[in-house]
């Protein structure tokens, strides 16, 4: 019996293991290899696969279905960069798996039909994306979990994103339907216009996170969160002289936000030194402590928040007039097409 006993070892390894993990491979992509674009990956990858990039300038995109994928561009000369090309419309990289981790990739000049080119589009659960850049892109991570879970964005840096041809919002990182959504040791510069993060409806963590308006093409507040809950934590922003007026640099909204903490960040403000760090518009109180700021600003402020809510109130009743309206209109149409 004894020299059974590896064999059986093995199967109870095998068996406990994650679908797929015993039958794992490393899909090499580059000049010569097994694989020439990240697309050819992408088209046989499974679950648990490792996908490994060499270093150069990709004119591809790529849609990934399997599940517990990493993809990682390999270091050495300028890196990897994935750039000009979208699929389905939507991004350089689609990403419908859930549990994908994409490390070390850079993401150039995406463009899309909608004008919502990203380089990465998430439309599964829990994606992690670490050290990768995006640059003049019209978004950076563009990303809606259908079942929670989590978007951990990790020393990533975005760059010069943002622009759009028909005025729409866009984002450097903006995310829905996540439980949690954890940024943190990112740099946000030279954004052409939107915001730098937009999330709805979830746990948010921004943590020694680096902000910066240079004065270019940036309203509003530089980062958007609706509803959920806030830790902003040992963040630097610096507004130029530049700096377009507004709200807030974050601007949180939403009745059924839970909590709020602002500690350990600095606000250089080399404007009218009059923006709040954080203008808090959900009616809960904020924790904030050892924050920076100039002379005649403040980290936290609840100031407008009931002019907010008169407004939004209004926009409210203005939405159901217009939509019984509507209704009237068709029943009026309908009775006249059954009588005359």
């Amino acid at each position: 019996m004894t020299a059974w006993r590896p064999l059986g070892v093995l199967l109870g390894a095998m068996l406990a293991a994650p679908p797929g993990a015993a039958l794992a491979r490393t899909l090499e992509v580059g000049p010569g290899r097994d694989y020439d674009r990240p697309s050819a990956a992408a088209a046989v990858a499974e679950d648990g696969d490792t996908v490994s990039i060499a270093p150069g300038e990709y004119f591809d995109c790529a849609i990934w279905r399997a599940n517990h994928l990493t993809i990682v561009g390999e270091p050495g000369g300028d890196g990897v960069t994935i750039t000009d090309a979208v699929c389905q419309g939507k991004a350089a990289f689609v990403i419908p798996g859930n549990a994908v981790t994409v490390r070390n990739l850079g993401f150039a000049r995406i463009r899309a039909p909608e004008d919502n080119g990203a380089g990465i589009r998430g439309e599964g659960s829990d994606l992690t994306v670490r050290d990768s850049r995006f640059v003049n892109t019209q978004m950076g991570i563009l990303a809606a979990s259908p079942h929670g879970g989590t978007l951990h964005v990790a020393g990533c840096q975005f760059t010069e994103v943002g622009e759009s041809l028909t005025g729409r919002s866009n984002a450097a990182v903006r995310a829905s339907g996540f439980d949690l959504v954890r940024i943190e040791h990112s740099v946000f510069e030279h954004a052409r216009g939107g915001l730098d993060i937009s999330v709805d409806e979830a746990r948010v963590e921004l943590v020694a996170d680096r902000f910066s308006d240079e004065g270019g093409h940036m309203t509003g507040p530089m980062v958007g969160i609706a509803g959920g809950a806030l830790l902003l934590e040992g963040t630097t922003v610096d507004l130029a002289a530049g700096a377009a007026a507004r709200p807030g640099v974050v601007l949180v909204t939403g009745d059924d936000a839970t909590a709020l903490a602002v500690r350990g960040n600095t606000l250089r403000d080399a404007g009218t030194a009059a923006t709040p760090l954080v203008r808090n518009w959900t009616g809960q109180d904020a924790v904030e402590s050892n924050n920076t700021v100039p002379a005649g600003s403040e980290a936290v402020t609840d100031a407008g928040l009931t002019w907010h809510r008169v407004r939004a109130t209004a926009a409210d009743v203005r939405d159901t007039l217009f939509a019984l309206a509507r209704e009237a209109r068709h029943l009026a149409g309908a009775v006249l097409h059954r009588f005359l």
